[in-house]
Order: C-alpha cells, then structure tokens, then sequence
C-alpha cells in the first residue's frame, strides 16, 4: 500500500500532548476563543462568505505616539486580558468613550466595522485600523478616557503597594 498506512493520531494523544507542553487555563482560553469564533462563524455562514476588507492605512506610516495611545486604549478595553476585545468590551469601551449609553446596534456598527476579518473579535491590528479612522471624531473625549484609565491603573497599584505593606507590617 501507499501513504495511507498510518494509524490516524488519537484525540486523546493529541490532547495528553498539549496539557504537557502547555498550562490548562491557556488551552482553556484558546477552546473558549475557538468555540466562539466557531459559532460567530455559524450564524455569519447564513448570510454569505466574507472575505476580509483590505487596509485603507499605510500602517508603516502611523506616528508612533498615536499606535502607543490605541494601545493604551486596547489595554483599557480589553478587561479580560485575551489579547483580543470581545463585543462586551466594546460596548463598556464606547461607553467611556461617548460618555453616554450606547445602543446594540450602535455597537454593533462600530464592533462589525472594526472586525475586518469577520473572526467575531477585534484585534489589536483591527483596533488600530478603527482608533484611526474614529479618532478625529473622538477628540478631546479620548484624552480623557485615557487620563481616566491611567489614574484608575495608578490608583490600583497604590491600594495593591499599601495592602503589600500592611500585609508585612
């Protein structure tokens, strides 16, 4: 016979092998990431195949200062560390962003522009591209957001430095 007299690689190899090679909490997450992109892709399926947008910035020529400030923002959004922003965070992120309530189709808009390659989450590359676009329009708002967040992170470690300090007291 030709090639095909290989027995196929067992789940269970396949499984046993990647929670020795990798912390189960990781695997968690990346399931948790793949099931939900499986199922975004599900209900996307339904209304036809989408091929992801192409770029409309030279990302090579954004100033630097503007990326570090998305990533800052990115940082803010992204609550749950993932590496990714999720639709939930979205909606908490343009909240603090407008100041006011922001309706589902509202975020929905913003979320579908923003998710160029239709993955169901938005990544930092995506982000980018969107912080571009919408930040002429989010102005002074944005400044503030950020100053927020930067006194939010401080004051955390402050809390967490005087709790160290009383725990060794």
């Amino acid at each position: 016979g030709g090639g095909g007299d290989e027995p196929a690689v067992s789940l269970e190899a396949t499984m046993n092998a990647l929670v020795s090679q990798y912390p189960l909490e990781s695997i968690a997450s990346a399931l948790h990431v793949a099931t939900t992109m499986a199922e975004q892709r599900k209900r996307r399926r339904k209304s036809g195949p989408v091929s992801p947008r192409p770029s409309q910035f030279d990302m090579s020529r954004v100033d630097e200062s503007l990326k570090a400030k998305a990533l800052q923002l990115f940082n803010v959004a992204d609550k749950d560390h993932s590496g990714t922003i999720d639709e939930q965070e979205m909606v908490v992120l343009l909240r603090q962003l407008l100041g006011r309530e922001v309706s589902a189709p509202e975020a929905n808009r913003v979320y579908q522009d923003m998710d160029r390659d239709h993955s169901g989450l938005i990544s930092f590359d995506e982000f980018l591209e969107g912080f571009l676009s919408y930040q002429w329009y989010l102005g002074k708002r944005l400044d503030k957001v950020l100053d927020d967040a930067q006194r939010q992170i401080a004051a955390e470690q402050k809390a967490a430095a005087a709790a160290a300090a009383a725990a060794a007291a």
